[in-house]
């Protein structure tokens, strides 16, 4: 049933919904929106938040995105760096999803962040990540959601298949009040609760495939960060259309009642 679902919600988000070139990504919630389709030394926020990031290092621009463009990261500082804003801070209480895309096919070293904002380059707490690493927080093809409060104290959550075999993989966390989840490909592999504390509102920037001098080979696309928890069903729509289309429905709630609709007609 729930495949039923997918494919109808993105017939929704396909016809009539499809945003042009250039065109906003207006959502009340949206901070970060960062889709790898215009070349430069900037990595631009489409969330009109001005989050924009510079790109530095051994980082090339590539088309073969799972949307559009990417960005493909090859190691030795290699990554892109975000400077700290206040949009990007989630105090006590504030529900909150990160998104990506990675292909890679690294396996071994020691284990970087996708999208992190964490102790780069001073070692500061509370913070947000996801981590390319396993609950035992050692590089093996895995990834994982990771926050820490400002005491220290780790909470990690981890699960679901290996993602370094070459191919795209979509990687969420999310959090809705006290409780996270992890998915993977839009399957939710881990959760935990009592995780309502605040986390990156420390001040330092917000970081791609990259920790301290440990850096994430492969490629990236499509990363979001928003002020609001998707569900389940949203991650998985956001997943099947891409951040355009899902924001083109999507905006605060228009989602959820369509998947309510359709829902109900089964």
């Amino acid at each position: 049933m729930r495949l039923r679902y997918l494919f109808c919600v993105v017939g929704i988000l396909t016809i009539g919904a499809r945003v042009g070139a250039g065109a906003s990504l207006a959502d009340d919630d949206l901070v970060g929106a960062w889709l790898f389709d215009d070349s430069g030394d900037a990595a631009v926020d489409s969330s009109g938040t001005g989050n924009d990031g510079e790109v530095i290092g051994n980082v090339t621009w590539v088309d073969d995105g799972q949307f559009g463009g990417a960005l493909l990261f090859e190691g030795d500082e290699s990554w892109v760096s975000v400077e700290d804003d206040a949009s990007l801070h989630f105090t006590e209480g504030t529900d909150f999803t990160v998104a990506a895309w990675l292909r890679t096919e690294m396996a071994a070293g020691d284990p970087p962040m996708i999208v992190a904002k964490n102790y780069q380059p001073a070692g500061v707490n509370p913070w947000w990540a996801l981590y390319y690493a396993n609950q035992g927080k050692a590089l093996d093809g895995s990834a994982s959601f990771f926050l820490r409060d400002a005491g220290g104290a780790s909470h990690h959550i981890a699960g679901g298949p290996l993602v370094n075999d070459g191919a795209w993989h979509h990687l969420a966390g999310t959090r809705l009040g006290d409780t996270i989840r992890f998915y993977v490909d839009g399957v939710e592999e881990a959760t935990k609760d009592d995780a309502g504390f605040d986390v990156g509102t420390a001040p330092v920037p917000l970081h791609m495939m990259s920790h301290l001098s440990r850096w994430l080979i492969g490629s990236l696309d499509e990363v979001i960060v928003l002020r609001r928890g998707l569900d389940g069903d949203e991650v998985a729509g956001l997943m099947d259309a891409g951040v355009e289309d899902f924001l083109a429905v999507d905006s605060k709630g228009k989602l959820a009642t369509q998947w309510a609709t359709l829902k109900g007609r089964q």
